[in-house]
């Protein structure tokens, strides 16, 4: 890169820098001025229109520091618009400073360019080109490394720099993209996790996993005491390309932004199995319910709405070998309520909530033969949840149909042979109606059932479901965003995810390769939680002892976090337990008697 012939150079004017400067220090409220408070943990702050980011690493101040940005006409034209930062000062650890605009059309003369303080004063004030870390001509950005807060930032042009060269590969400029995998090399991030975690950031671009290829490397967190200014700060918000550049832990969640944190265990009774979540008393938090095998019964974990869950509080009676539970207003009354499946009863069993926190007495329901799986959908149009339930014995899926006084048995269908291990609904034939089917799975294969949305059937197909497998958990969803419900199985004798994203045409999928999972993988939920409009899975595995989040990204899942879990995890489910507009990941540990939180921190 050379150094010789850059745009922008400011020569010695006289008296006129001293001036300028002292206009720019007087002036103490300029338009469109950002004001952030950032200590010893590092945080980042941009400018009011997003160009300008600079970054601070931990370490990077030894005490908290009231930092400024806002434009400024005062240094001499160059390639891209100027900012003046305050103060001036040291830092101990090198900034990253991010400069967001139209590159010039050689994109290799992009440099990012500082003012010092120093040579301002000694009426030099020159721009001085920094050491770039990284450029990405496609998306527009390029980053720099600043041993200081330098007066000034702007985009300079080196006019004897050569151009890109055309393929990618070892040729390219040293600091910048690499051209294989389409993503660039960027700032290492600040680990949010504990000690405990093994985690990958998904805002750094270094390559699959949680590769992002819409912005600029994410880079360090604001840390604990960063503090913004009410209406200047608008880190995060797009800039006048559009583009937006997710940055984890800033209170802001953006979309594209999968961000995650080890929360606690809490104590969840003997031997959970099962857990869901929803708003089972009077307050706007979230609770947690969970399925306890060891004492029969289900158990509430009452949100505190902070990310927190209270003691859990006293348990409803189940049968003598409840397997899975659902959540959902089974009997149409707007309350939430649980389902419980109990494979020796071969029931369903309806626990009706009031609204309080607490459970009526379990009323079962007949429903087969063998049950070995249930899922919940609505398949006569009333306001009542209702279940798809799968036996294994007498090989039918069954519709219980939900009402005020438990679940009625409605319509039957036989299954192939093999379809015998779980069971899910949507509406999988999206081209003819919107009614919720069904979905059974097995060695076999797969076989679907259409329902005419009064609670019966009207027809089947059946096919391969991704090469067989020894499948324990089924789910469906629309993963990639086109409007048509996809599927994801669980493997356990395979250790991964099967995947299957549906052509349009009624119960028909297309499979990828396998996706690998931890050891035994027992339990799988589909869920936004990055806010980019397709789902993200998230895997509990009950050998290896961890759940992992895989983020749906250029059409295939790839593994973006990993995190611990207590003893055998069993059953895992999601909902927004801190506040924050982003969902929370629960995990119930049958081993270890504890529910496992992780939390979303945007």
């Amino acid at each position: 890169m050379s150094s010789g012939r850059v745009t922008g150079f400011w020569g010695a004017v006289g008296g006129g820098l001293a001036s300028m400067l002292l206009l720019a220090c007087g002036d103490s409220d300029p338009p469109d001025l950002v004001r952030k408070t950032i200590g010893p943990a590092g945080g980042l702050i941009s400018s009011y229109d997003d160009v300008l980011t600079v970054v601070l690493q931990p370490g990077a101040l030894s005490s908290e520091v009231d930092i400024e940005i806002f434009p400024s006409d005062l240094p001499p034209p160059i390639f891209g618009p100027a900012y003046r930062v305050r103060p001036d000062i040291p830092l101990e650890v090198d900034a990253e400073v991010i400069y967001r605009r139209v590159l010039p059309s050689n994109a290799n003369a992009a440099l990012v360019g500082a003012i010092r303080r120093d040579d301002y004063e000694a009426q030099m004030g020159h721009w001085v080109p920094l050491p770039r870390l990284a450029l990405e001509p496609e998306q527009q950005w390029v980053i720099a490394a600043d041993d200081r807060l330098s007066l000034y930032y702007g985009l300079l042009e080196d006019g004897d720099a050569p151009p890109l060269p055309s393929t990618t590969g070892d040729d390219l400029p040293p600091g910048d993209s690499s051209g294989d995998s389409g993503t660039t090399s960027g700032p290492p991030s600040t680990d949010s996790g504990d000690s405990g975690t093994t985690s990958v950031d998904p805002t750094t671009t270094t390559g699959p996993p949680g590769t992002t290829d819409d912005g600029p490397p994410g880079t360090t967190d604001d840390g604990p005491g960063s503090t913004s200014t009410p209406g200047t700060d608008t880190m995060g918000m797009g800039s006048d390309d559009g583009m937006v550049m997710p940055v984890c832990s800033d209170g802001m969640p953006q979309a594209g932004e999968l961000c995650l944190v080890a929360g606690a265990d809490y104590a969840a009774g003997l031997a959970p199995i099962d857990v869901g979540v929803g708003n089972f008393d009077a307050d706007p938090a979230l609770d947690v319910v969970i399925l306890e095998l060891g004492a029969l019964e289900v158990g509430l974990l009452p949100g505190a709405g902070d990310g927190t869950l209270l003691a859990l509080a006293g348990g409803a009676a189940v049968g003598a070998a409840p397997a899975e539970l659902s959540v959902g207003d089974f009997s149409g009354d707007g309350v939430l309520d649980v389902a419980v499946l109990d494979t020796v009863a071969d029931s369903v069993g309806l626990l009706a909530g009031n609204g309080a926190g607490g459970f009526g007495a379990l009323v079962s329901t007949p429903a087969g033969a063998g049950l070995v799986d249930l899922y919940d959908a609505n398949f006569d149009g009333n306001a009542a949840r209702d279940l798809a339930v799968l036996n294994a014995t007498d090989g039918t899926v069954q519709l219980m149909l939900g009402s005020g006084a438990g679940f009625v048995a409605g319509a039957s269908a036989m299954v192939g042979v093999g379809v015998d291990a779980t069971v899910a609904a949507g509406s999988l034939n999206p081209g003819s109606d919107a009614n919720d089917d069904v979905l059974g799975l097995g060695a076999g294969g797969y076989h679907a059932w259409a329902t005419n949305g009064t609670g019966t059937f009207v027809g089947d197909i059946s096919g391969a479901f991704g090469g067989g497998g020894t499948f324990v958990e089924l789910v469906t969803g629309d993963i990639d965003g086109d409007g048509n419900p996809d599927v994801v199985a669980l493997d356990v004798a395979g250790d991964a995810m099967v995947v299957g994203l549906s052509t349009g045409g009624p119960a028909t999928f297309v499979f990828g390769a396998p996706v690998a999972a931890g050891v035994d993988p027992a339990d799988v939920v589909l869920a936004d939680l990055d806010g980019d409009g397709d789902l993200d899975a998230v895997v509990c595995n009950s050998t290896s002892n961890d759940v992992m989040i895989f983020e749906w990204n250029a059409g295939a899942y790839a593994l973006a976090f990993s995190f611990p879990t207590g003893a055998t995890p069993r059953g895992v489910a999601v909902g927004d337990l801190s506040g924050d507009g982003v969902p929370d990941v629960v995990v119930a540990n049958q081993g270890s008697d504890t529910v496992t939180v992780v939390l979303s921190d945007p």
